[in-house]
């Protein structure tokens, strides 16, 4: 069960199915969904319950503001969903490995976070490059500091090539880090940290292996050819729009 798709893919079948409601709206060149899972129908397809928002544009060059007043608006409503209060105090974690470009939006996002009293930011190398489980640090770095909320910023894998670097997903619902490669991850949510978190994800690779008959001894992952740049920008997207709010 993994917790870093797209809710828009995984749910697919069901909102096809009118078993999920799914609220389409566009802005210009951009569409908006948004999916509210209570728990019944969070299970049936290996979620949690809370609110996740798709925001889907074709491109980012001429859609830079559009994109950047959705990104407020519906982060804003979020934080509003999960009841935090103003001056509430905020962990940022960026996660990924640096190094590698498909999964360096969590770091590059938090280089360009600014702190405040009330807000504290953190880039959380995986693992497998640091030792130190990326669960068992967040839950201890949020219990020291007390915090009202994290927010948690990752890369995410997709099924569809079109949706690669995008689409932007703010959920409610927690993320699994590394479960689009690993086959065991620790989930981070509210289930788990006991305090309210928001996951922002951009899926930036697609594993191949999901899709292949004839499975690889190693896996195979594809992204974009202009990842760096398309990266690059999204990151500086998000981190204006945290600035803004926080």
């Amino acid at each position: 069960m993994e917790k870093d798709d797209i809710i828009i893919e995984t749910a697919e079948k069901f909102i096809n199915a009118s078993e999920i409601e799914n609220k389409i709206r566009k802005n210009k060149n951009i569409s908006i969904s948004e999916i509210e899972l209570d728990k019944k129908t969070a299970e049936k397809i290996g979620k949690n319950k809370g609110k996740y928002i798709t925001i889907y544009f074709e491109k980012i060059e001429s859609n830079v503001e559009t994109i950047l007043k959705e990104l407020e608006v519906n982060l804003k409503n979020t934080i509003k969903y999960l009841n935090i209060k103003k001056n509430s105090k905020i962990l940022i974690v960026g996660l990924g490995n640096k190094n590698i470009t498909s999964d360096s939006l969590g770091y590059l996002v938090i280089e360009k976070i600014d702190i405040d009293n009330n807000i504290y930011k953190i880039y959380k190398e995986v693992e497998g490059l640091s030792n130190i489980n990326t669960f068992e640090f967040i839950k201890m770095l949020s219990k020291k500091l007390e915090v009202n909320l994290i927010i948690i910023i990752d890369s995410l894998s997709a099924k569809s090539i079109e949706r690669l670097n995008k689409t932007i997903q703010i959920s409610t619902g927690g993320i699994k880090p590394g479960s689009a490669l690993l086959k065991t991850s620790y989930e981070i949510s509210e289930k788990t940290m006991k305090i309210p978190v928001i996951a922002i994800g951009v899926p930036t690779i697609i594993n191949m292996n999901k899709f292949l008959k004839e499975k690889p001894k190693e896996e195979l992952i594809v992204t974009s050819k202009d990842i760096d740049i398309e990266i690059e920008n999204i990151a500086t997207m998000l981190s204006i729009v945290i600035n803004r709010i926080l």
